[in-house]
C-alpha cells in the first residue's frame, strides 16, 4: 500500500520540481540483502531506483564516512572537486 502511494506522489513531485525549477530531494533507508554482506537494497524497492536521477550512497565504516556515487543521469556534466 505504501509503495502503491508512493508511485502516485513521485511523479508528482518530478512535475512539480520541473515545472518550478527546484530540487527535491528524498532520503530513503536501505537494508542488507544478506547478513554479513555489505550489499544493500533501497526500502520502496526498485521504482525508487527507476524513478530517481542521482542515487548517492551513505555509508560509515572503520570511524570513517563514505559517499559512493551510485546513479547519476547527467553524467556529462559531472565535475568532481577533491576539496571537501
Amino acid at each position: 500500500e505504501i509503495n502503491k502511494v508512493m508511485a502516485q506522489q513521485m511523479p508528482r513531485l518530478v512535475r512539480m520540481a520541473r515545472d518550478y525549477g527546484k530540487i527535491v530531494l528524498l532520503t530513503n533507508q536501505v537494508s542488507s540483502k544478506v547478513e554479513g554482506n555489505d550489499e544493500v537494497r533501497m526500502i520502496g524497492g526498485k521504482f525508487i531506483e527507476k524513478m530517481a536521477k542521482i542515487i548517492i550512497e551513505l555509508k560509515n565504516s572503520d570511524n570513517k564516512r563514505y559517499a559512493k556515487l551510485i546513479k547519476f543521469k547527467y553524467f556529462k556534466s559531472l565535475q568532481i572537486s577533491n576539496r571537501f
